[in-house]
């Protein structure tokens, strides 16, 4: 693979689910404890973000250890969650005011 087939999108997508395989055998574990609270959180709050998972994540210690990418495997493929189709400006600093989907109870 070249890096000019990075930028196709059959390979882009297929490189993407392969990643998120990976991280979610690895992580087996945390994204599950994760996706649990963060039904709770949207249940507790109306919706859930990448930042509000991470803090509620953090009073619980949880976490995906070295495997950053593990918080992104969590809302992939959520059974409990969809997209509310907005998006809000993370306040944190591993987010860098990245823009962050809003996810809500299905």
């Amino acid at each position: 693979m070249t890096q000019s087939d990075l930028f196709t999108a059959p390979t882009a997508e297929s490189e993407r689910r392969k990643g998120l395989e990976r991280v979610t055998a690895a992580k087996a574990d945390f994204i599950a404890a994760a996706r649990a609270v963060a039904l709770t959180v949207a249940r507790r709050d109306g919706f859930v973000t990448a930042d509000s998972l991470r803090e509620e994540c953090g009073r619980r210690g949880i976490g995906p250890g070295q495997h950053y990418n593990a918080w992104g495997a969590v809302f992939s493929r959520h059974p409990g969650l969809r997209w509310s189709g907005e998006f809000r400006v993370s306040k944190l600093p591993q987010g860098h005011q990245n823009l962050q989907r809003v996810w809500v109870v299905r």
